[in-house]
C-alpha cells in the first residue's frame, strides 16, 4: 500500500494571471456590447430651464469644480414633462456644452436646452446623450476577445503551464 502524499496547491503565476485577464476582458466586452445593443434610440427635442443652482465642490485640495443642478421642462408627443439633472456640466461633446467660466448662463430661467428622451417612455430624459452609435464595433470586440480567451485557454495555457 503506497504512502499517502500531500499535494500542495501551486501558487498562481503569470499563466493563470493572463488567463483571468483574458476572461475578464471577454466578459467586459460582452457587457459593453449588450448595453450598446439594448440601449433605446433617443429622440431629441428642445426644453427650457426652470431653475438652476451651481455649487462649488472639490474632491481634493487642488481644484474647485462647479456642480450644476438643473430642473427643466420639455414637450414630447402630446405631453409636457419635467426632469432634473445634476453633475459636472460638459465643456465639449454636448449640444449645450459650456466652458466653466460661462456656467452662469444656465441660471437664466427659460434658457433653451437640448433634451434627449426615450420615445417609449417620454418621461425618461437626459440632457447629455451618452448613447453609442457603434454597437457593431462592440460586437466585434466581444467576439475577438472571447476568441482570444478561448484560444489562450485551450491551446496556449496548457503548454505554458507545463
Amino acid at each position: 500500500m503506497p504512502l499517502h502524499q500531500k499535494h500542495r496547491l501551486r501558487r498562481p503565476g503569470l499563466p493563470e494571471l493572463v488567463a483571468v485577464a483574458a476572461v475578464i476582458a471577454a466578459i467586459a466586452a460582452a457587457v459593453a456590447w449588450l448595453n450598446a445593443a439594448t440601449a433605446p434610440t433617443l429622440e431629441q427635442t428642445f426644453g427650457r430651464i426652470v431653475s438652476c443652482d451651481i455649487r462649488l465642490t472639490h474632491y481634493n485640495a487642488a481644484s474647485d469644480l462647479s456642480k450644476v443642478f438643473v430642473d427643466y421642462a420639455y414637450s414630447a408627443g402630446i405631453g409636457t414633462y419635467t426632469g432634473h439633472w445634476e453633475g459636472f456640466w460638459p465643456s465639449t461633446k454636448s449640444p449645450d456644452a459650456l466652458p466653466p467660466d460661462k456656467l452662469d448662463l444656465l441660471k437664466s430661467p427659460g434658457r433653451t436646452i437640448t433634451v434627449f428622451y426615450d420615445p417609449a417612455d417620454p418621461g425618461r430624459s437626459f440632457l447629455h446623450s451618452s448613447a453609442t452609435r457603434f454597437p457593431a464595433l462592440y460586437a466585434f470586440a466581444a467576439a475577438a476577445t472571447a476568441l482570444a480567451a478561448v484560444i489562450y485557454l485551450v491551446r496556449i495555457y496548457p503548454t505554458w503551464k507545463r
